[in-house]
């Protein structure tokens, strides 16, 4: 089982992400999906598998998100979350939403929300990890994501429509309250 600590804390990747969708502490982050700044809907399942969770860097969340509209400033909130961490407050995960492309098995992400949340947590703690939502435009059953949480590992069709690889692979995914190796 993949082990990783926490600020001092050893925790498991299961431990984390079992309890996903419940108050949970990440890097010293900590995230409550319900009512965390930023939350934006349930990540429990409606008709068919529309949400996993897996971890990334900060960087690779901003190369995949649409750049900033040109004259809007990329500090702006990020100090305010950086003083939520730091008071205990709790954010909501950020979010990319993805279409896939099963004649190319490309994952191409279509829109998402976090981008300062992402930006704060790379200042707070530049070692750190998200756990972002890859919310499925398509929602399907749950053993044809399986299936193609792989190409997550290859290269992704970002916002700004260029080729993005992650710099770390995705080993293991949180869907439908379980944790699945990748």
């Amino acid at each position: 089982m993949l082990k990783i600590t926490i600020k001092n804390k050893n925790i498991t990747m299961s431990e984390g992400l079992e309890s996903f969708g419940q108050k949970v502490n990440f890097y010293g982050i900590n995230y409550d999906q319900l009512r965390g700044v930023g939350a934006y809907r349930s990540i429990t399942s409606e008709a068919g598998s529309k949400y996993l969770v897996a971890e990334i860097t900060p960087d690779d969340f901003l190369s995949l998100a649409a750049n900033l509209p040109p004259g809007k400033s990329v500090d702006l909130g990020v100090q305010e979350f950086i003083d939520l961490f730091k008071s205990g407050g709790s954010i909501a995960s950020p979010f990319l939403e993805f279409k896939f492309d099963k004649k190319s098995k490309t994952f191409e992400i279509v829109s998402h929300e976090g981008r300062h949340r992402a930006l704060a947590i790379k200042k707070f703690d530049p070692s750190a990890k998200i756990p972002v939502i890859f919310a499925n435009v398509d929602p399907m059953k749950k053993q044809d994501i399986l299936k193609i949480v792989k190409y997550l590992n290859s290269e992704i069709k970002s916002q700004k429509k260029t080729a993005v690889k992650l710099s770390q692979p995705i080993d293991k995914i949180f869907l439908d309250g379980q944790i699945h190796t990748v």
